[in-house]
């Protein structure tokens, strides 16, 4: 049984080295075997198993001298504390949670992860094509060997997936299945061989990469460790953004003391996966490079710690821009997001960086939106402010014009309002006191009333002109000064008024400009810090 030993202790995470399986481990085999009826306790459970391995990364730590011992015993922490929330999260997808759970405790569950690769969306897909283009019979022998093969009856599997090979030469699953029972019967060569064949075959890269994996943990387990590294790193490089293939080839790499690749790999597999930072932490496969393991650490650390004072330094400099340009209160909430990111950067741990960047690149682009909102609504009200005073200004010119051509329709009016004239008795008062005037002016002792009756037509003469003259035409030529002297005051006052509106539309022009360029600034910061955000921001 020495190569199913050594395929199944292929890695295991663990911070003292090769152990027996925990009642975590189990419990993924009873969740497969119960047919994936998960719940919340036993992803619990499985969370616990990896919190326990954790945990004993801590212990160990609190022994080291190492210098940042202290920091990476708050990561271990903080991810021991998360974890199971984590996993938790995952609920909704049973299988994805249930894999998540055996990459983290390491490779000795490849098999029980591999018994439930069936049951993702993808191979599910990849399976319907490939089931459908079997025959019935085929497709039954098939089925019937994941049937046995989930019931531990390996012989019967093996035999009923070789009748499924024979319809169809290129089924790669048929493959990885044959490999772990050849696993099982402790047939190194028939495995090797197998997991070969699902390799060759594989039309999806993540599988490819799964058989590249499986070849690595089989050729390492009798002893090809050069040809398992091969393989480990084709598998990485098959399917770049899984994390445990990174993982797998960098152990692979410290085997064959390439310490330099192992960190590179480490590096992959972390910036992928967060999680296996604390992996690394407590994984005793990395004990043989543990400086340049602590080494890689402390500069990925120090990356995260760069990146997040960067994402606050912007963020801090965004809201001192805008209190130059009088955005406070808009903006007070965001000042508080940033004192809070502010405090949780000084703790100075991987994932208080981590954490705090995502929060302040919200805040961020959050207070520049609303900054942009409110330059907005700046120059609407500058526009609508600078239509109203024009609208008022004008207002009051037609007003001033109007009481003047008031004043002069007034005038016209009283020129036009004496209607008299010489009327019949008028006229027979007229003739009778001229005449008594001439004749009483003949006679000497009559002189004075001769006098008198002409006076007497004389007034009756020039009655009616000077009526007219009292009555409409004195009134209406001082109606017309009045006017004349109203429309001077009314020209007098539009031209000031005009002046005042020309100053006023220069001084909202230069408002109105200064609003524009904030926002353009605001738009040029948004666009730099969140590139893709920028062709929204553009009114």
């Amino acid at each position: 049984m020495a190569f199913r030993d050594d395929f199944i202790n292929g890695y295991l995470m663990t911070p003292s080295g090769p152990r027996q399986r925990t009642f975590a481990q189990w419990s993924l085999e009873n969740t497969v075997d119960s047919g994936l009826r998960a719940n919340q306790q036993q992803l619990r459970t499985l969370g616990e198993g990896i919190r326990s391995a954790f945990n004993a990364g801590i212990e160990r730590l609190a022994d080291s001298q190492a210098q940042s011992a202290r920091l990476l015993q708050k990561e271990l922490q903080y991810q021991a504390d998360n974890i199971i929330d984590s996993i938790e999260r995952g609920s909704a997808d049973v299988v994805a949670a249930v894999q998540n759970a055996c990459d983290y405790l390491g490779g000795q569950l490849c098999e029980v992860r591999w018994a439930i690769e069936r049951q993702t969306q993808v191979a599910q897909q990849i399976l319907q094509v490939l089931l459908t283009s079997l025959d019935v019979t085929s497709r039954q022998y098939y089925e019937q060997g994941v049937k046995c093969y989930e019931t531990t009856e390996n012989e019967f599997a093996k035999e009923r997936f070789n009748r499924a090979l024979d319809a169809n030469r290129t089924n790669y699953f048929a493959y990885q299945y044959l490999g772990f029972i050849a696993v099982n019967a402790d047939d190194s060569k028939e495995a090797i061989k197998n997991f070969d064949l699902a390799r060759k075959f594989a039309e999806n890269n993540y599988y490819r990469a799964l058989a590249h994996s499986h070849l690595a943990r089989s050729l390492g387990a009798i002893g090809e460790v050069p040809r398992a590294s091969e393989n480990a790193t084709a598998a990485a490089q098959a399917a770049p953004d899984h994390a445990r293939f990174w993982y797998e080839s960098a152990v692979y790499y410290v085997r064959l003391s390439k310490a330099d690749d192992a960190i590179a790999s480490l590096r992959r597999a972390i910036s992928t996966d967060w999680n296996y930072w604390s992996i690394c932490i407590t994984d005793s496969n990395l004990d043989p490079i543990r400086p340049k393991v602590n080494s890689l650490l402390d500069t990925m650390r120090e990356e995260q710690r760069v990146i997040a004072r960067n994402c606050l330094d912007r963020f801090r400099e965004t809201l001192s821009q805008l209190r130059t340009i009088a955005i406070t209160t808009e903006v007070s909430t965001f000042i508080s997001k940033a004192e809070q990111c502010e405090s949780q950067y000084r703790e100075g741990t991987v994932f208080s960086y981590r954490n705090a960047v995502p929060v302040a690149e919200a805040a961020h682009k959050e207070a520049l939106d609303q900054s942009l909102k409110t330059l907005d609504q700046r120059m609407a009200s500058n526009r609508s402010a600078f239509t109203q005073f024009q609208t008022s200004q004008r207002n009051e010119i037609s007003k001033a014009r109007g009481e003047a051509n008031t004043l002069e329709y007034q005038a016209r009016s009283k020129a036009d309002s004496y209607k008299g004239s010489f009327g019949c008795l008028q006229f027979i008062g007229i003739a009778v006191s001229g005449i008594l005037g001439f004749v009483w002016l003949n006679q000497r002792d009559m002189q004075p009333l001769g006098v008198l009756s002409l006076i007497v037509a004389g007034f009756l003469v020039f009655m009616h002109p000077i009526r007219k003259l009292v009555t409409a035409t004195m009134p209406a030529s001082d109606l017309r000064s009045q006017a004349e002297e109203k429309k001077r005051q009314a020209e007098s006052f539009a031209t000031a008024t005009e002046l005042k509106i020309s100053g006023e539309t220069k001084r909202r022009d230069d408002e109105l400009a200064q609003l524009k360029l904030q926002k353009e600034n605001c738009q040029k910061r948004l666009g730099q810090m969140f590139p893709s955000n920028a062709a929204k921001a553009v009114r």
